[in-house]
């Protein structure tokens, strides 16, 4: 999964251009925009289903929805999504064009089995990068 955190951490520079999104409607455009490109395999078990946006206490927030390749009964579960924040948050505070992205909006990455069922997210945003 080490390889797939930094992956991750450059999807939101490769489909969105310089002219950040600030409304919903904005963002859902450049998401739209975006989709073509998915399905989009990260890595042996993981997809990149869809990029989404939505409201979130009045936030616009960019998500990225992931699809695990293995059974809903597996070992992946919110605490192991954990383990990856670290690493994420660090890459995305230290980069100059994730910073300018989260000060625009938050970055969520949603985690589902392939049966459809929910595994958990991680959810970043400006104020916790130091």
């Amino acid at each position: 999964m080490k390889s797939f955190a930094n992956f991750i951490f450059l999807l939101p520079l490769l489909f969105i251009n310089t002219s950040y999104a600030q409304t919903l409607e904005e963002c859902n455009a450049l998401a739209s925009d975006s989709n073509t490109q998915y399905p989009s395999r990260v890595d042996k078990v993981t997809t990149i289903k869809s990029l989404i946006c939505y409201l979130d206490n009045k936030k616009v927030v960019l998500s990225y929805n992931m699809i695990i390749d293995t059974d809903g009964g597996s070992s992946i579960n919110q605490k192991a999504i954990n383990t990856l924040r670290p690493s994420m948050l660090n890459t995305l505070c230290t980069d100059p064009d994730t910073i300018l992205l989260l000060t625009t909006f938050p970055i969520a990455y949603k985690y589902y089995f392939d049966n459809g069922k929910y595994i958990g997210e991680l959810k970043f945003s400006v104020k916790e990068c130091k």
